[in-house]
């Protein structure tokens, strides 16, 4: 494995490659002004494999629709605005440490980048995750804001103490959670986003890295209690 440490990388973008990036390793290194995989089809994905970041940093950046195996991110530093990845794919993908806000989103044409085929990613998701035997692990991340939207619940290995799985089919009864003591979190916007954009599942993550943690842990004890998350 090839490792990188401490080198800088600007504005470097990556459509329609369809290429395999493998066997490498980035420590301490920073990103700027960058994106991956901005691919209109599912057949010009990028791929990575056997990749790993340490500790390092992602400012103006963006990752469309790679798929992602065998891939680790422990810690990353993205600042105030959200890390995005649309429409990716995750086959045993660890992220772990310290990150600050990252959003997984299923949906592969976000109004920035309206060209892709999102019925043909989102077929090439569904028969992807019929395959993995998981796709994340999120057990040891602390994050300031980590938000899961779409990857199969039962694929991603979680902390049932500070995390749990959320399904659409149940959320959409919305009688079940609008009157529970949700003060001090995001849990109802996470509900909201859920039913708003149909996505199938979501994990709750709590970000340890906030002052108020507690609350979330709670807010995750009260949803449980009622039925509405795993």
């Amino acid at each position: 494995m090839k490792t990188v440490t401490k080198e800088t990388f600007t504005d470097l973008h990556d459509r329609d490659s369809g290429v395999t990036i493998e066997d490498a390793e980035f420590v301490r290194c920073t990103f700027r002004g960058s994106s991956l995989s901005m691919a209109r089809t599912p057949e010009t994905r990028s791929t990575l494999r056997r990749v790993r970041l340490r500790r390092c940093v992602a400012t103006g950046c963006f990752v469309m629709n790679p798929v992602l195996r065998e891939v680790e991110v422990d810690g990353l530093k993205s600042g105030a605005s959200p890390l995005f990845t649309w429409g990716a794919l995750f086959d045993r993908v660890t992220l772990a440490g310290a990150v600050d806000n990252i959003v997984l989103s299923p949906r592969a044409d976000p109004p920035t980048f309206p060209d892709a085929d999102a019925a043909a990613f989102d077929a090439a998701g569904r028969s992807f995750y019929g395959e993995v035997e998981w796709a994340l692990d999120i057990r040891r991340v602390e994050a300031q804001n980590l938000e899961v939207y779409g990857v199969p619940g039962e694929l991603v290995r979680h902390d049932p103490e500070t995390q749990a799985i959320a399904r659409l089919d149940v959320v959409a009864d919305e009688a079940r959670w609008r009157d529970l003591d949700l003060a001090d979190t995001w849990w109802p916007t996470v509900l909201e986003t859920m039913i708003t954009q149909r996505h199938e599942h979501a994990v709750l993550v709590t970000p340890l890295r906030h002052r108020r943690a507690s609350a979330f842990v709670e807010g995750i004890k009260a949803l449980r209690k009622a039925g509405v998350v795993e």
